[in-house]
């Protein structure tokens, strides 16, 4: 097994040259926000290893919003304070998480996800950030509006780069805000099944790369302000039992 020191210094290594390769593809940007996996360390360790995917940063300066996340952990710099639509980002997916791995299926009731959000604060939610990778498919120039025209571009360009991240992290599950309708899903991929359609809500893929399959869960995007329950309920009761067996978490756990 390897040790602390070697993980951090392997994850290093291929990041430096994923973004090397980067800054060549995109050589005509006016800056990067570079990401990847807060704690490498943690997150080689976790069983359960979660990737949340969303649009694209909308700062407008150069740095590494994965080191920004962990320090922000760390120290508890004001990274968090006007950052709602992060917050909430974080809340939903990583309820998405524990309430799918303390259940091991995705058939929840509406008292379940209600008593959930009731009894936990942000801090839970942030006590797992490090064992996350948090990625945007857009990485370069953010806006404050995300544009689908113009996420569905930097996306066709960077394709590579987003599927070489999610192959060298092999997260367990991929969690995005509304990125496959009109952005990923118009570039070439080659996606499994369509698990789960709950319209308007959430929509549970397939993604293959290299021949394996990673469930991804599309959901609204954090700035849509949708009740945490319309997460999860009918999800996947609805579902033939050949859609249900092939849940997410039931394949995983």
């Amino acid at each position: 097994m390897k040790t602390e020191k070697e993980i951090i210094f392997n994850y290093h290594n291929w990041e430096n040259l994923l973004w090397k390769y980067y800054f060549k593809i995109f050589n005509d940007v006016d800056y990067t926000i570079t990401d990847g996996v807060v704690d490498p360390a943690l997150y080689a360790k976790c069983p359960f290893r979660a990737m949340s995917l969303n649009r694209e940063p909308w700062d407008d300066d150069e740095y590494s919003l994965n080191e920004a996340l962990y320090n922000g952990i760390i120290d508890g710099s004001g990274v968090w304070i006007k950052q709602a639509n992060l917050r909430k980002h974080l809340r939903q997916y990583f309820a998405v998480i524990k309430l799918c791995v303390d259940s091991k299926s995705f058939t929840l009731d509406e008292s379940q996800v209600k008593d959930y959000v009731e009894r936990t604060t942000e801090d839970d939610f942030l006590q797992m950030l490090p064992n996350t990778a948090y990625l945007n498919v857009k990485k370069s120039d953010g806006k404050g509006v995300s544009v689908k025209s113009d996420l569905k571009d930097y996306a066709q360009r960077g394709i590579e780069i987003l599927k070489e991240q999610i192959r060298f992290m092999n997260p367990s599950i991929i969690l995005s805000g509304n990125i496959v309708d009109g952005i990923l899903g118009q570039i070439p991929l080659e996606w499994g099944e369509n698990l789960y359609t709950k319209k308007g809500i959430i929509n549970i893929f397939q993604i293959k790369i290299d021949d394996k399959l990673y469930p991804f869960v599309d959901m609204k995007h954090p700035s849509a302000w949708v009740g945490m329950k319309d997460y999860y309920i009918g999800c996947p009761v609805r579902c033939s039992e050949k859609q249900r067996l092939k849940s997410p978490v039931e394949l995983l756990i």
